[in-house]
């Protein structure tokens, strides 16, 4: 169930259907944050521990973010390319956490599965896709 009047019980996937303006724009900054041709995430542990001590400051205390978080990502070897990523890819996920429970969408483990399997077959922009085929089928039937 969602929250939702004119999405009674739907998933996210339903959501972007009602909004595929918004969802396209969205898959499309994904696709190439995620997985675009400069992956910076691959380094050795120890340089990602200011990476990921800012990403938990980012979502558990944002108030407490101080130049000293960007200067000791810099200072493990990163550039700024790295600590832009790192603060992109935690607002997306957050955005997604208060999107989904914001609105009461839910997943069961089927749907969830489903959307891990689009993922990697046709990763972000694949959703896009999937959106115009549906909604394209709809506007037939319709």
């Amino acid at each position: 169930m969602t929250y939702l009047a004119s999405i009674k019980n739907g998933t996210l996937f339903d959501v972007f259907k009602q909004y595929p303006d918004l969802s396209h724009t969205l898959h499309i900054f994904l696709q190439d944050l995620l997985r675009g041709e400069d992956k910076p995430f691959y380094p050795e542990n120890q340089r990602l521990i200011p990476v990921f001590v800012y990403v938990r400051k980012l979502t558990q205390k944002i108030e407490t973010i101080k130049q000293s978080d960007i200067d000791a990502i810099l200072a493990a070897g990163w550039d700024e390319k790295a600590a832009v990523h790192a603060n992109l890819i935690c607002g997306v996920f957050n955005l997604f956490n208060r999107w989904v429970t914001g609105l009461g969408v839910s997943g069961d483990k089927k749907y969830v599965e489903g959307t891990i399997r689009q993922l990697l077959a046709a990763e972000y922009t694949g959703v896009n896709d999937m959106i115009d085929s549906v909604l394209k089928r709809g506007r037939k039937t319709a």
